[in-house]
């Protein structure tokens, strides 16, 4: 069995027309929501040994905010596939994960996070900022995930607004 957390990445600031949108911080709502998440994660024994995430300012934030809080030594890996990308390019980087790897946490945004975690699902949930979807997935090796993979349990958690 292998742990799969997928969680969109904390709010982030509305800025000026002068800055790219690969290039807005957390706001403050995002780092307060990542605190509580992180506390989501501890309480409900959630703890990623590796965390991929796109390369997006909020996202990088976001995932340093969470590894910071659970344990400083877990690995983030950074990839500019997943900025904005749809659940295929999502699963494609999933299914490369190392096997050793028995939770992994995948950080990104919007519609694809959302579209992703549906895809398991028969019924669609609404995924906002700093939510986190976890699934307990019948399979031995990352490379055989697919969206056929069996889900032996599956639980949303939202942090407080």
């Amino acid at each position: 069995m292998k742990k799969l957390l997928i969680l969109r990445h904390g709010k982030s600031e509305i800025t000026g027309d002068t800055a790219s949108d690969h290039e807005r911080p957390l706001s403050s709502r995002g780092k307060k929501n990542c605190v509580e998440i992180s506390g989501l994660m501890q309480k409900n024994d959630l703890f990623p040994e590796l965390i991929i995430t796109s390369t997006a300012r909020r996202a990088v934030e976001t995932s340093e905010s969470i590894r910071d809080l659970i344990n400083p030594e877990i690995e983030i890996s950074t990839t500019n596939r997943l900025y904005l990308a749809p659940p295929e390019k999502h699963l494609r980087e999933i299914t490369k994960t190392n096997e050793e790897v028995e939770t992994l946490l995948i950080v990104g945004h919007n519609p694809g996070v959302e579209d992703l975690i549906n895809s398991f699902l028969i019924k669609e949930e609404k995924i906002q900022t700093c939510n986190l979807a976890a699934f307990y997935i019948d399979i031995k090796k990352w490379k055989d995930l697919s969206l056929k993979s069996k889900i032996l349990k599956f639980k949303i958690y939202r942090p407080k607004d």
